[in-house]
């Protein structure tokens, strides 16, 4: 005569609901790991790009504090500075300005680089997220000029 237990039939029920609650939790987790990751690997990348423009500008401001006199050479010089994580040269969301107006540089002047780059997000869901689908970055550097041209 074969009894079966009750007890042990409830606990087989219940190991198997627990196997099933752990996926969905495994699920729901990763999805909310991955999610910070690339979060995480856009906000290094933004840092990245910030400092290759941010060195830029500075490349472009001690320019114009030698050789005030051509905005394009000035601009050149900036943008030739760097070619990673971003081609300055060859980008077509980079803008650099100079200001003020090539007339008035005088020595001891303020001759001011601005370089503005449009970062748009890598991780395709990334952008569910945040309201924007690129956001500017902008590294301004300023210099006083040393050689007069006036």
């Amino acid at each position: 005569m074969m009894r079966i237990d009750m007890n042990e039939s409830r606990a087989h029920l219940l190991r198997e609901q627990e196997r099933g609650q752990s996926l969905v939790e495994l699920a729901v987790s990763m999805v909310l790991i991955m999610t910070l990751l690339a979060g995480a690997v856009d906000i290094g990348r933004i840092f990245y790009t910030y400092v290759s423009i941010l060195d830029a500008s500075q490349e472009g401001a001690v320019y114009a504090a030698i050789e005030p006199g051509v905005d394009a050479d000035i601009i050149a010089r900036a943008t030739n500075s760097s070619t990673a994580p971003i081609d300055l040269r060859n980008d077509p969301n980079v803008s650099v300005t100079v200001s003020p107006v090539a007339a008035s540089r005088c020595a001891g002047a303020q001759a001011t680089v601005a370089v503005t780059y449009n970062y748009t997000f890598t991780m395709p869901f990334v952008g569910t997220f945040v309201p924007f689908a690129s956001i500017p970055i902008t590294a301004t550097t300023s210099s006083i000029i040393l050689r007069d041209d006036c």
